[in-house]
């Protein structure tokens, strides 16, 4: 499908400000004041694409679109409240099976689709300065974070690049963060957050 002038113009103007801000999480380059960067997010904010017009573009992000068009979450992201979207690529699908992707995709296991959609997603705009932020006022260790499903992730960072650890203990990369868009942010990941795996139980269930 091919972009707008407009849309083309919104994608540069992200892909300038994911670079600005990068610069400026763990170290701020003389003569750049704290507004000047604060400015700046602003007004790429206000000339950015909606997040579901973002996701949908992404080619290495359809995987997970189409995990949140099945579980409903898509058509959440397309209103005017915020949201920060942990997505993975479809190279992080592409560790499970094949077979476990097409059960996981069943009509049977929307609920565990609905909740491993919404591991993904934070109500409002959590940007990496925050992260880093919060981290360091837990003298460098790790913060946490509500997701929609009720579940915390915990995040830390480890030579400049942020992880986060899911309700197993899985650590997962930060590959790219601080995607700013209309309606939110976006930082993509190299692995699928998982909710709590507990095998005993899925084996009472399938027996």
């Amino acid at each position: 499908m091919l972009l707008s002038k407009t849309r083309v113009s919104r994608i540069l103007a992200v892909f300038v400000l994911a670079i600005f801000v990068s610069m400026t999480t763990y170290a701020q380059p003389k003569g750049i004041t704290a507004q000047m960067i604060q400015e700046f997010i602003e007004f790429i904010e206000e000339n950015a694409m909606p997040m579901d017009d973002y996701l949908e573009n992404s080619k290495d992000l359809s995987t997970f679109v189409k995990v949140l068009k099945l579980t409903g979450d898509f058509e959440k992201l397309k209103n005017n409240d915020e949201y920060t979207v942990f997505a993975p690529t479809n190279q992080a699908f592409e560790q499970f099976p094949v077979e476990v992707i097409t059960e996981l995709f069943q009509p049977r296991n929307i609920e565990k689709l609905k909740s491993i959609a919404a591991y993904h997603i934070i109500e409002g705009r959590l940007r990496s300065s925050t992260i880093v932020a919060d981290i360091d006022e837990n003298n460098g260790l790790l913060a946490t974070y509500k997701m929609l499903n009720g579940l915390e992730i915990t995040t830390f960072y480890d030579e400049e690049t942020i992880f986060i650890k899911d309700a197993n203990g899985y650590p997962v990369e930060v590959l790219q963060q601080d995607i700013l868009l209309s309606n939110g942010l976006v930082y993509k990941v190299d692995t699928v957050i998982l909710p709590q795996v507990d095998n005993e139980r899925q084996l009472a269930e399938n027996n």
